[in-house]
C-alpha cells in the first residue's frame, strides 16, 4: 500500500474538490493539503458541472467559427491528394505534375505562419482572422474554377496564405 503522503488526490473530477489544509495533522508548523468535498452550490459531485453556463453566446459562437476555419485549413491540406489523378487528366498533364499544386499550397502555409503572428500583432487579431477567411474562401473559389496548372499553383499559393493566417491567428482569437 501507498503511503498516505506519495498518494495522490483521489479518483474523480477536480471540479467538484478543493484543496483545504487539514490543521493538527502535522507537528506546528507544518500542514498537510487534503481533498474535501467543495461547498459551492454551483459545483457538488451530486450534479454535473455545466461548462458552458458561464460562457457567453458570442464566446461560443467564436469557438465555433475558429474550430471551422480550422476544420476547413486542414481539410484543404490533404483533399487534393485524392483528386490529383482526375485533375490532372482535366489538365491534360501528367499526374506527377500535379504534385506541384500540393506542393505549392503546404509550402507558402510554413512560409507565411511566422509572418502570421507579425500581422495580428499590426493589424489586431479579429482584422486579420476575418482577412483570412475571406482570401482563404475567395482562392478556394479560383480553385476550384482554375482551368490551368499555373492557374491551380497559384491559387493555391494565395490559399496557402489565407490558410497560414486562419489557423495561426485564429488560435489567438480564441
Amino acid at each position: 500500500m501507498t503511503p498516505p503522503l506519495l498518494r495522490g488526490p483521489p479518483r474523480g473530477t477536480l471540479a467538484d474538490r478543493n484543496w483545504v489544509d487539514q490543521p493538527g495533522a502535522f507537528p506546528a508548523g507544518q500542514q498537510r493539503r487534503h481533498w474535501q468535498q467543495s461547498e459551492h452550490p454551483a459545483i457538488s459531485s451530486s450534479s454535473p458541472v455545466n461548462i458552458l453556463s458561464g460562457t457567453s453566446r458570442r464566446t461560443r459562437l467564436i469557438a465555433v467559427i475558429v474550430a471551422c476555419a480550422l476544420f476547413m485549413q486542414n481539410l484543404d491540406s490533404t483533399v487534393i491528394a485524392t483528386a490529383l489523378p482526375t485533375m490532372a487528366r482535366v489538365f491534360g498533364v501528367e499526374p506527377v505534375r500535379m504534385n506541384v499544386a500540393l506542393t505549392s499550397y503546404l509550402l507558402s502555409l510554413a512560409v507565411f505562419i511566422p509572418a502570421s503572428g507579425w500581422t495580428a500583432d499590426r493589424y489586431g487579431t479579429r482584422t486579420v482572422f476575418r482577412g483570412a477567411i475571406a482570401v482563404f474562401t475567395v482562392d478556394s473559389v479560383l480553385c476550384g474554377r482554375a482551368d490551368t496548372l499555373s492557374f491551380l499553383v497559384a491559387s493555391r499559393i494565395l490559399q496557402g496564405i489565407g490558410g497560414a493566417m486562419m489557423v495561426q491567428v485564429g488560435r489567438l482569437v480564441l
